[in-house]
């Protein structure tokens, strides 16, 4: 990131993301099957998705594990009435406030993939914490890490209490870095 540029603030970021229209690309990626593998290995019933877009990773697990309740939310609200529509996906419009009027244990495993590393420090500390709430098993952070811009964070998972599980490289050849939370029992 140059030195003139300067950081997004929650605000703007909201907005770009609100009417971003990526959120209608395929669904065919090599992410989507390593997601699919993981929560398989655990066992999962449920599964909820922070900035779940149109539901892409949502509906491959549902489509490889037919029982898995699947729920997600997103800023974007068209991409959200597409893969309600088209997938029959239980999506709904949301953010941070939204999460923190969820209610505690409510999913046995959080994802988010793409999404924290958009938000400045502060707020991913916050939505964290409420996908530790929410949670009652584990959380998957699936995050890009091609470096900073205006749009771009970094974060230090590790000491929010993840351990780094792997790298892999998605469909555009990007590469992604998975972080695992295990709630205490």
């Amino acid at each position: 990131m140059s030195t003139q540029e300067q950081k997004w603030n929650l605000e703007q970021l909201k907005e770009f993301y609100r009417n971003a229209s990526y959120a209608f690309t395929s669904y065919d990626d090599p992410m989507r099957d390593y997601l699919t593998r993981r929560i398989s290995r655990y066992g999962m019933k449920s599964v909820f998705e922070f900035g779940c877009g149109m539901g892409k990773n949502l509906v491959v697990l549902k489509g490889k594990m037919p029982k898995l309740i699947c729920y997600g939310i997103d800023l974007n609200a068209a991409a959200v009435d597409y893969g309600h529509r088209k997938f029959g996906l239980d999506l709904h419009e949301g953010d941070e406030i939204t999460l923190s009027k969820m209610p505690s244990e409510a999913f046995d495993m959080c994802i988010t993939c793409s999404v924290l590393n958009h938000l400045p420090e502060d707020i991913t500390h916050t939505i964290v914490g409420h996908l530790k709430r929410i949670c009652i098993k584990y959380i998957l952070i699936l995050e890009n890490n091609d470096g900073e811009n205006a749009r771009w964070f970094t974060h230090d998972y590790k000491s929010l209490g993840f351990r780094w599980m792997d790298s892999m490289i998605n469909r555009k050849l990007r590469k992604y870095d998975v972080w695992e939370y295990e709630k205490p029992q």
